[in-house]
Order: structure tokens, then sequence, then C-alpha cells
């Protein structure tokens, strides 16, 4: 194996309009464009996360990620009344809580939160 180091992974989500997948993205997490080539890809992202976005309508709505966020029960309030909720928050016997949302193509996104603090 040669030496090497990971330094981060980024989802790519496939949607059918670009422009709708980005308004999506920051009104429910407050994600800003880092990159945009209009009208296939686009990158959205905050606090050091970046999610991809690309423009593939055969394939909107098939992918999925998980975002680890601190503030839960605040974002889970607020996805509520902004976002489709797909699995209601609850907590996982392995020490964390989540619930699942739909963006505006299908794709599933697991937002999750430590019961504990996590160490790196």
């Amino acid at each position: 194996m040669p030496v090497l180091a990971f330094l981060n992974a980024m989802p790519v989500l496939a949607v059918r309009d670009l422009n709708l997948a980005m308004g999506f993205y920051r009104d429910v997490f407050g994600f800003s464009p880092y990159v945009r080539e209009l009208p296939r890809y686009a990158q959205v992202g905050r606090d050091g996360v970046e999610i991809g976005l690309t423009t593939d309508p055969e394939n909107a709505g098939r992918d999925c990620c998980q975002l680890q966020v601190q503030g839960i029960d605040e974002l889970y309030a607020y996805c509520v009344a902004n976002a489709r909720i797909i699995k209601p928050l609850s907590e996982r016997e392995f020490g964390f809580r989540d619930f699942v949302i739909e963006d505006p193509d299908g794709n599933r996104l697991t937002i999750g939160e430590a019961l504990e603090p996590m160490e790196a």
C-alpha cells in the first residue's frame, strides 16, 4: 500500500434540476455554493462539509449520504416544517440519534448526532 493520507470524502448526488437542488440545500441546511458549473454541476456546503450535485435525470433520487451535526433537535424541528421526513428522529442502539429526509429528487439524507462526544 502506498503512503498516503485521506483528507475528506464528498458525496455527489444526482438531481434533475440543479437550481432547485441548490435552493433546497441552502434553505434547509444553510449551505452555500462553492463551485458552480451550471447547468451540470455544483458543490454546496458549510462548516467544512460539502455535497456535490450533478444534473443526471436518469439517476436522480438514487443516492444517499449521512451528515453528522451538533444541535440535532433544532435541525429536526426545522426539517419537520421544511423537508420531507422519511424516518423520524430516534435513538439508535449504537449511541446515535438520527432521522432521514429526502431532497426534492428523492435522494435520502440521514442526519445524525452522537449521544456522547466523538473522538477524532
